[in-house]
Formats: structure tokens, sequence, C-alpha cells
């Protein structure tokens, strides 16, 4: 399933970059390289969220259809096929999987949540009669009606879901890190059928272990490096004429205009000043003349 999720992102960014590759930029004028890197950033975020946006959607639309339908998973950790005898004849009823699978304080369903989970393990079959076993039952193990399991190992960071893809995106796979557990995990399966036989990851990129699921929002990618040149687009813009204004201070032409400037704002604010100023100085000789003159004989 893991592998199935990295080739699904895989196909996507490469349908995506498809698309990209066949954008071009147009424009009316030359742009500055300011203006030129900053659409190329942009260009690069909306790729990145469209990729994301159609991974996710496709990954949604599987889990729905699966949980929507009942999907039976042949793990038997959803729902299950139980044979009963109905008038004296043996039929199939689907019912809801054994609840001990996903231990939770609400008793998680898959017909409610496809986020029930339980953490993987190496377990053994023992008969009913014998001392220490456990009641964990695997839901396809009811076949096996006089046995009961007993859990050897816990297999940390990788779960057991209603389904497998809602298993692996809810791991994180920390197990796989571990020396230890992978050490232990080798000795389990070494007589398999498949031998298993790993090396620890590196996890140094990462301060705290994400989920299947982070790194597929991530869409698997550490980085994104775009590269960019805007000597490339000027070359292909190819322009046939190039205009530029220049603009420099306190040459002849700035230094008159700004006296005549400050020339001009002086004399209005004289002529603001001056106006009132001798029109009250006239009012008040004119007033000074009229005064009349009384002459007294002592």
């Amino acid at each position: 399933m893991l592998q199935t999720l990295c080739i699904l992102v895989s196909q996507t960014i490469n349908d995506q970059l498809i698309q990209f590759y066949s954008l071009t930029l147009l424009t009316e004028n030359l742009v500055s390289e300011e203006i030129f890197v900053a659409t190329v950033l942009a260009s690069k975020d909306q790729f990145i969220n469209m990729t994301t946006s159609s991974v996710q959607t496709s990954l949604n639309i599987l889990r729905t259809f699966m949980q929507g339908n009942a999907l039976l998973n042949r793990l038997g950790t959803n729902y299950r096929l139980i044979d009963v005898l109905l008038d004296q004849t043996k039929q199939f009823v689907f019912e809801q999987a054994n609840v001990n699978m996903f231990p939770s304080p609400d008793k998680c369903q898959c017909s409610v949540s496809s986020y029930c989970k339980a953490i993987t393990g190496i377990y053994s079959l023992l008969p009913t009669n014998s001392p220490g076993y456990s009641h964990i039952e695997y839901p396809y193990m009811q076949r096996f009606s006089s046995y009961e399991v007993r859990q050897l190992f816990n297999v940390s960071g990788i779960y057991v879901g209603c389904v497998i893809l809602d298993a692996v995106l809810q791991s994180d796979l920390s197990c796989l890190y571990n020396s230890s557990c992978l050490s232990q995990l080798n000795n389990y399966l070494n007589d398999s059928l498949h031998p298993f036989n790993a090396t620890p990851l590196n996890s140094v990129s990462y301060s705290s272990l994400p989920t299947v699921n982070d790194l597929i929002e991530k869409l698997m990618v550490d980085e994104w490096i775009f590269n960019s040149s805007y000597q490339s687009y000027f070359s292909q813009c190819n322009s046939s004429i190039c205009t530029y204004t220049y603009t420099k201070q306190f040459d002849v032409l700035f230094m008159a205009t700004t006296v005549i400037s400050s020339i001009g704002g002086i004399v209005t604010i004289l002529m603001l000043v001056t106006l009132p100023s001798v029109t009250f100085i006239c009012r008040f000789i004119y007033r000074r003349r009229r005064l009349p003159i009384i002459q007294t004989e002592i």
C-alpha cells in the first residue's frame, strides 16, 4: 500500500508538471526582475497547491467510496460474514467487525468512522485451555473456535485499521526508525515465507515522526527547488525598443525651478500679508484726518 501511495503521488506530480511546463508568460511590456521573480513564485505555489489538492481528492473519494459502500476487507477488520442457521438453512449474514479489535472509550466502529485503528502486533494461537492467553480477538480468527490469540510483540507506529489504506495513512512507521524494534521484527519474520531483513531508516530530517498522511500532504517532498532565469526571459522577449526615465536632482534646471517656485511662494505670502496691512493703515490715517479740531479760548 505504501508503494502504491508513492506511485500515486509521483504520477500526480508528473501529470501536473506536464501542465506546468505548457504555461507561457505573456507580458505586453518587459517587466522588471522583481515582478518576474514574484510571478514565478506565485506560479510555484499554485502548482504545489493544485497537486496537493489532486492527491487528497483522489484519496478522499476512494476512502468515502469504501466506507459508504461497506466494502468487505479480506482481513475482516471492518466487516465480516458469519454463517447462521435460519429455517434449517445455513445463510451468511453481514455484520460489524468485533469492536474489541479497536479498543477505545467509544468502541470505534468502521461503519461510523474510518479512523478506527489498533496497534499492529505479532500474535500466537493458543488453545483456549492454555494458561496466559489474552482476550484480544482478531476478527478473521473466528474460524478457530478452540483457539485464542496471545500477543507477543507490538510493532510501534504501524496500525491495523478498517481497511489497509486507512491504517497506512495513520501510521508513522516509527518501528522502521528504531533499531531495537526492527531487530525484533526481523527475528519474528525470518521464518516466514517472505523473510524480512531491513536496516533502520534515518530520521534526522524530522524532530517528530510524521504520519504517512502528513507526508502525502507534503507530496513526500522535503524541498521544492524552482530555477528561474530573468536573463532567459529577457532574451526570449527580444524587445525592439527600450525606454527609460532618468531623474537627477540638483542640476541647473532643478535649481532654477526650485528658486522660481520659492519666489512665487514668497510673493504669494507677501500679497496675503501686505494687502490687509495697507488697507488697515489707510483706514487709520483717514480716520485721523476726519477728527474735529476743537479750539478753546482762555
